[in-house]
């Protein structure tokens, strides 16, 4: 009775699993990237405001990756919001950094810097309402090369929103306002009458109401 060996020179048994074993944890660890972001996805659907969008990002990346800040800022419309879990002076101190980080003129479309205590971490992308700058400060410690993948993963879902954010801001915006005058029109009058007529009564305050009906004037 005899024995055949099948032997390959250049792939040993071993290599051969090690890389079927490679790929499956790479499929893996895709599948669960996908899932995140999808999750991701639904959380935003709905959102239409910049400071709750921000605030339900950084919730949901908490999730996965720690960090103490959240801030985006759109320099072209004059737009920025920062969410920050920290506390007392040191939520003082890092929203102090994050807003100089902000303000700064965009030279890059990634970068990272550390600051002190603080790893900072900036993406910048491009629409049609300007530049957007994402940014990350962690404490202590630099982010894994896998949560930075997350994160750009995550800006494709981000940044149609945050689109979407800044065009209701500008149409909610020119809603309330007159546009020969620039101010205030008669939505904001209905809006806020009713809570000035309960204050005047609360604190027995006077209350005055004066009214112009100019001719050829709308």
């Amino acid at each position: 009775m005899s024995s055949i060996y099948l032997h390959s020179p250049d792939l040993l048994p071993s290599d051969n699993i090690n890389k079927i074993i490679s790929q499956l944890n790479h499929y893996r660890y895709k599948s669960e990237l996908l899932q995140k972001v999808n999750e991701l996805y639904h959380r935003m659907a709905g959102v239409l405001d910049l400071p709750t969008m921000i605030e339900t990002y950084s919730i949901w990346l908490a999730e996965h990756v720690p960090h103490e800040l959240i801030g985006y800022n759109n320099q072209t419309r004059q737009r920025m919001h920062l969410f920050c879990s920290s506390h007392g002076p040191e939520r003082r101190y890092i929203i102090d950094v994050a807003e100089k980080i902000l303000h700064a003129p965009v030279d890059s479309a990634f970068k990272t810097e550390h600051i002190d205590d603080l790893f900072s971490y900036e993406w910048t992308f491009e629409s049609k309402e300007g530049y957007g700058i994402l940014l990350l400060l962690h404490k202590d410690r630099p982010i894994p090369e896998n949560d930075v993948e997350l994160i750009n993963e995550s800006l494709s879902i981000l940044a149609e929103p945050l689109n979407r954010a800044l065009e209701y801001e500008e149409i909610f915006a020119q809603a309330r306002k007159d546009t020969l005058t620039g101010l205030p029109n008669r939505f904001v009058f209905k809006e806020r009458i009713g809570c000035m007529v309960e204050r005047a009564k609360r604190y027995d305050h006077p209350l005055t109401l004066a009214a112009l009906d100019l001719d050829h004037f709308k």
